[in-house]
């Protein structure tokens, strides 16, 4: 007479629903700290434009800035790559669990000064280089990377004391690629801008607001949809 086995037993929806209930929260909890972040580093970023810094650590910080760019003969490819280079450098450094915590404020800080500096320098008030930054689209673009990568490093300490490193880990890959995907985005928004001003045409600057338009608003419905 052949062995019975037990029948295999699925497990229990309410132990899925509890899994998916984990999984929700977490995911509401990183569109929060998302929103909240790139809000606070716009206001931080303006407030380094505007609000008057040192001259003399202005200056350190502008002469630092002026040994890195680029030649003014730079081609267009060669520039996005180096805007690319330096701005993913920033925003890996940010992605450092808990390190994110002291860099990000201190590079969004130091970036605002170094453009208040130069816009001094070419006698421009500080607050009509803010109105500036705000209404090119390359900044918001520019900056949701480095507020992604802070909120993808806090989550992976949020997962740790929650025990879910193992789950969080594989988003923290996904959201690497993405960040560095929306620092070239960002890149080649601020060569066009760059170039269309030096060629008379500053207004392209501004168009691109329509494809950025045009791909976030799907997005956002979807994470709108997603999270219920």
């Amino acid at each position: 007479m052949e062995e019975q086995r037990p029948p295999e037993t699925e497990p229990p929806a309410d132990a899925e629903k509890s899994e998916w209930n984990i999984d929700m929260l977490f995911q509401r909890k990183r569109v929060l700290a998302f929103g909240i972040s790139l809000l606070v580093v716009l206001v931080l970023f303006l407030l380094a434009i505007v609000v008057p810094a040192d001259p003399s650590f202005r200056q350190t910080l502008v002469t630092v800035a002026n040994s890195s760019l680029p030649s003014k003969n730079v081609s267009a490819q060669a520039l996005i790559v180096d805007i690319a280079k330096n701005n993913a450098r920033v925003a890996l450094l940010e992605m450092i669990p808990g390190f994110g915590f002291f860099f990000l404020p201190l590079s969004i800080f130091a970036s605002g000064v170094i453009i208040q500096g130069l816009a001094l320098s070419q006698s421009i008030p500080p607050s009509i280089a803010a109105v500036n930054y705000v209404l090119l689209p390359f900044t918001y673009v520019e900056l949701s990377a480095y507020a992604l990568a802070f909120v993808s490093g806090t989550m992976l300490i949020v997962a740790w004391r929650n025990m879910r490193l193992r789950t969080e880990a594989r988003v923290f890959v996904l959201e690497l690629v993405a960040v560095v995907i929306i620092v070239i985005v960002a890149a080649v928004m601020e060569t066009i801008t760059i170039f269309s001003a030096a060629a008379g045409a500053p207004v392209v600057g501004l168009l691109l607001w329509a494809p950025l338009i045009g791909a976030v608003v799907p997005l956002v419905m979807r994470i709108r949809r997603v999270n219920g």
